[in-house]
C-alpha cells in the first residue's frame, strides 16, 4: 500500500470514547498497511469508520469553543488520512476483482478449447 502511515488516529485532543474506536480501526488496518495480509474485512472497516464519523460529528456539536478548534484541526488531518487510505483500498479491491474476472474468462476459454 502506498499511503503514508499516520502514526495514530488518536491525537492530543482525542476523547476516550473516540480513542476506543481508533484502536479498533488501527487494529483492522495494521496487517493491510504493513502488507502482511491480502485479506481485509471491508465491511467491518466501514462499520468502524461510520461509527467514528458519527462520534466526531457529535463531538463537534458538544465541545466547548476553546477545545473545538484544536480538535477540528487535528481531525482534518486524520480524516484526510482515512479518506486517502479508503481510496487506495478501493483501488486495490478493484484491481483484485479485475484480475479475478480475467482469470475466470481465461479458464472459460481454456475449457472451450
Amino acid at each position: 500500500m502506498k499511503i503514508s502511515h499516520l502514526n495514530s488516529l488518536t491525537h492530543s485532543q482525542t476523547p476516550e470514547e473516540l480513542q476506543a474506536i481508533n484502536i479498533q480501526i488501527e487494529a483492522c488496518l495494521s496487517s493491510v498497511i504493513e502488507e502482511q495480509s491480502k485479506t481485509f474485512d471491508h465491511a467491518h472497516f466501514k462499520v468502524l469508520v461510520d461509527q467514528r464519523a458519527k462520534l466526531v460529528d457529535k463531538l463537534l456539536k458538544v465541545l466547548r469553543p476553546a477545545k473545538l478548534q484544536a480538535f477540528a484541526e487535528e481531525e482534518v488531518k486524520v480524516n484526510q488520512y482515512l479518506t486517502d487510505l479508503t481510496i487506495e483500498l478501493r483501488k486495490e479491491a478493484k484491481l483484485a476483482l479485475t484480475g479475478l474476472k480475467k482469470s475466470s474468462q481465461a479458464i472459460k476459454q481454456y475449457r472451450q478449447v
